[in-house]
């Protein structure tokens, strides 16, 4: 991997600064007017344009913008085709980002082409020593989860977790990795493994220099495991933690919305009902604003809402 040139470590250093001081939204800022700036520039101004692309698409992903993810990493590929060429370990990475936002938005064969082609490339660059094809194999895990495909996915992620592991210096994406491995065993109904994956990844978590949206991953799948177990009191306090990482990374997004139905349903089985209102109205207010009024999970959070009113 090419060492960063004085513009582009400034950029990530500006990126940086602009997480910290405002989150998801000044981030956002940010990256689209770096991008507008370097739109038309070419030469040494080119790969802060890349770069620029790149976060904005993964921050978008984060943020449930799937289109909008997609048409900043597509520019990406185009762009890294012209300079670097399609065999590129900077080719097949974001093959890797684009395969993500093309899980979540449902596109299975899509995503399946791109890993796919990720994997090759990797094969011939880096090899299957190095973070970036552990990340892959990751990325991989969390299709065949979503394609159903359990043990397929486990065995993805615990290779990918080796591999991390070996490497060393790697406490959030093994804490990412392990919280992945925690829904994937959840799944598979293996209830002690998942507990016991998921409390290694918040010890991992604590050893890390700032906080990260993955915390979130890891604290809702704590809580939805002792949800299961009817330990409500500390679920909900699980619940709560998930919330304030994800309004201080990535704001209210869907992944915040279906956290706020989860604590709604949570404080109900506490008795505490006013609060469960609360966190109902939360989510609807949130379903509508990204998706409308009519979309089905608007209106699913609004009879859900409905329903605790008449409880009331």
């Amino acid at each position: 991997m090419k060492k960063q040139t004085t513009a582009l470590k400034a950029f990530f250093q500006e990126l940086d600064l602009e997480y910290e001081k405002g989150g998801a939204r000044e981030a956002e800022e940010f990256l689209r007017k770096t991008v507008d700036r370097y739109s038309r520039c070419a030469g040494g101004s080119e790969e802060v344009y890349i770069a620029a692309l790149s976060e904005l698409g993964g921050l978008y992903r984060g943020m449930g913008k799937y289109a909008e993810s997609e048409k900043s990493l597509l520019l990406v590929q185009e762009k890294i085709a012209g300079r670097l060429g399609t065999d590129s370990m900077e080719y097949a990475t974001n093959l890797n980002n684009l395969a993500g936002t093309y899980r979540l938005m449902g596109k299975t064969e899509e995503a399946l082409s791109c890993f796919q082609k990720a994997k090759s490339i990797y094969e011939r660059t880096v090899g299957k020593e190095d973070y970036f094809y552990a990340a892959l194999l990751n990325n991989v895990g969390l299709l065949y989860q979503r394609m159903g495909e359990y043990e397929k996915a486990a065995h993805s992620i615990e290779t990918s977790l080796a591999v991390i592991e070996k490497l060393g210096n790697r406490e959030e994406e093994a804490a990412t990795a392990l919280t992945n491995l925690g829904v994937i065993y959840r799944n598979l109904k293996d209830e002690k493994k998942a507990e016991e994956s998921v409390g290694k990844a918040l010890e991992k978590f604590k050893k890390c220099a700032s906080g990260s949206y993955h915390l979130a991953a890891a604290n809702n799948t704590m809580a939805a495991l002792l949800f299961r177990k009817g330990d409500f009191c500390r679920a909900k306090e699980y619940f709560i933690s998930a919330l304030g990482v994800l309004k201080a990374t990535l704001g209210e997004n869907e992944e915040y919305a279906i956290c706020c139905g989860s604590l709604a349903l949570t404080c109900l089985k506490l008795g505490e009902k006013k609060e469960g209102e609360d966190f109902a109205k939360q989510a609807a207010e949130i379903y509508e604003r990204l998706y409308g009024a009519e979309h089905e999970k608007t209106q699913n959070a609004k009879r859900m809402l409905k329903g605790m009113n008449d409880i009331l």
